[in-house]
């Protein structure tokens, strides 16, 4: 399982903070379109942009030919790469970082957004995270390098 924060956002329907939990056996598409498994509704995304891959050894993305296209770590992908913890990835005008899924000192102190599993819409939910000084100091760190 891996999990994206919202580090930068265009609009205020998706906050920074933001956090998307990405789990199972499956490739997950996120985008704006109806058939996405993680929906941002927005003008800059295409309906299918990229692909979240998930392999033995970790998570790969790989953009789906997105008409504004998709970068990690500042480089477009060009292909699947491998993706890990503190990258980043910049779709449309949203920057995502890939954070660490578990609270320091254990608990469940994270957002989880995603599709309900009990329901065939594609509802998400949304719990508020706050993050601990420690996270706000790494991102604004990140935030430096990607500026």
């Amino acid at each position: 399982m891996i999990t994206l924060v919202i580090v930068k956002s265009p609009t205020l329907d998706y906050p920074a903070g933001t956090v998307y939990k990405i789990d199972g056996d499956s490739p997950m598409v996120m985008g704006r379109g109806s058939k996405a498994n993680i929906r941002i509704k927005h003008p800059k995304l295409s309906r299918k942009h990229i692909e979240f891959i998930p392999k033995e050894a970790g998570w790969r993305v790989k953009d789906l030919g997105s008409t504004n296209g998709s970068k990690l770590n500042g480089a477009e992908i060009t292909e699947s790469q491998n993706i890990r913890i503190g990258d980043r990835i910049r779709i449309g005008k949203f920057l995502f970082s890939v954070a660490d899924v578990t609270a320091p000192g254990g608990g469940d102190g994270k957002v989880k957004v995603g599709l309900n599993s009990e329901s065939k819409k594609e509802d998400q939910t949304k719990t508020e995270y706050i993050p601990s000084t420690e996270e706000s100091d790494m991102v604004a760190e990140m935030e430096d390098l990607f500026d």
